[in-house]
């Protein structure tokens, strides 16, 4: 069967202080403003007014009821639809859907009811908890708020969460089975226990506070994460769907793969070999080889095993080569908010491969297996971008990789 292509219309995205697409590329690439939090100190919780995009025309009892991360999702979704000038048809609302993940889901909403049951009691607790919790918060809010009759799916791949939601709708409408996906993730776990839990876990200092040698990509002396918390979407759309309606075309969706590796049980990190696994099936879906991609969006948070089994996966699929693909990574400019992550990530991705410019912090080519830094000052690097492969590799072996294309005309 004759596969549809997929490409890109619209991006939206709330990426603290980024509220926007157009704040979030001016951030990224601006030669006058520094990356997001490249001084250390992770960001605060990520918060929306009613006014904002995509929540205004809420009533305000009905949004009292949508999760934090939720509403993160509806307001980067708005933006995302507004950028891409849908004009909806009934035909076009029946074909259309969601596509949403996160790792952590309504966090917020149940650490609050837990301190209402323990302080009122349990008959105290809000009716809405469940509903407030679950994952599909996210899409089925979506859905309603534009009248969506399509797909509408949510996922929960850990940090893999975003790039998952965004490569099955890419396969939704390459099979032709939706003509328009708005896909993405979101994530709202900067919470008390959300921060406890991770520094329970080593990957957060006590005090919750990250000093400047933290969230370093590829840095040995990293020590700790940068968490962090925000949602991005894209709206994907079959290529005849976006040319009948004269829409803009910012990128091409053209590979997507999703693997687990049932062999990291013990320290929860991938084998080298699983990932360069998880690259190559996306590269091979794609259609595509290495030597074709200019840039790796890597996942690398600033873990040293974790960061060293991507560098080595790298090396892996170069087969060597250190005039490999350029390696950029966003953590070091807008941390990691783990399920949204690879969304956030895509739409970094894309406003490089518009404006032809790689941020000049983050940086990095494979010597020898081991990543070393670009030294580009402080003014992005300009390049001839015409691909990319982001790779979103989750604590417990939840793997995904997506190959993102210029758009050609």
């Amino acid at each position: 069967m004759l596969r549809q292509r997929v490409v890109v219309t619209g991006t939206g995205i709330i990426a603290p202080p980024c509220l926007s697409s157009c704040d979030f590329q001016n951030a990224l690439l601006c030669p006058r403003n520094p990356p997001f939090f490249c001084n250390g100190g992770a960001p605060s919780p990520a918060e929306l007014s009613a006014e904002h995009r995509g929540l205004a025309a809420i009533p305000p009892r009905e949004l009292r009821r949508i999760p934090r991360f939720a509403r993160l999702a509806i307001a980067a979704a708005a933006e995302s639809l507004e950028f891409a000038r849908v004009d909806w048809t009934p035909r076009l609302l029946l074909r259309a859907g969601v596509s949403a993940g996160s790792a952590a889901g309504g966090l917020d909403e149940l650490e609050q009811q837990q301190l209402t049951a323990s302080r009122r009691g349990v008959d105290r607790v809000s009716p809405f908890l469940i509903p407030q919790l679950i994952v599909n918060a996210a899409s089925g809010n979506i859905a309603a708020v534009n009248r969506l009759q399509g797909p509408c799916l949510s996922w929960s791949a850990g940090c893999a969460s975003g790039t998952v939601a965004i490569g099955e709708a890419f396969r939704l409408i390459q099979s032709g089975e939706a003509d328009l996906m708005l896909a993405g993730g979101a994530e709202a776990a900067m919470t008390n226990a959300g921060l406890g839990s991770l520094q329970s876990a080593g990957l957060l200092p006590e005090s919750h506070v990250v000093s400047g040698r933290s969230g370093r990509p590829f840095d040995p002396d990293s020590r700790w994460f940068m968490p962090a918390e925000g949602a991005g979407f894209l709206v994907l759309e079959s290529l005849d769907s976006a040319q009948q309606r004269g829409a803009e075309i910012l990128a091409e969706i053209s590979g997507y793969s999703s693997v687990f590796d049932s062999s990291c049980e013990e320290d929860q990190v991938s084998s080298s070999h699983q990932l360069c696994r998880t690259m190559q099936l996306a590269l091979q879906d794609a259609e595509a080889d290495i030597s074709q991609i200019d840039v790796v969006c890597a996942h690398a948070i600033g873990i040293e095993k974790n960061d060293l089994a991507e560098a080595r996966a790298i090396a892996e699929c170069c087969c060597g080569n250190s005039e490999g693909p350029l390696i950029m990574t966003g953590r070091s400019h807008f941390g990691h908010a783990m399920g949204a992550t690879g969304a956030i990530d895509a739409v970094a991705g894309i406003c490089m491969l518009k404006q032809q410019q790689v941020p000049s912090v983050g940086g990095f080519r494979i010597v020898n297996s081991v990543p070393t830094p670009i030294r580009a000052g402080n003014t992005p690097l300009p390049t001839s971008l015409q691909s990319l492969l982001l790779n979103s590799f989750s604590f417990g072996g939840q793997n995904a990789s997506l190959v993102i294309c210029r758009w050609q005309g």
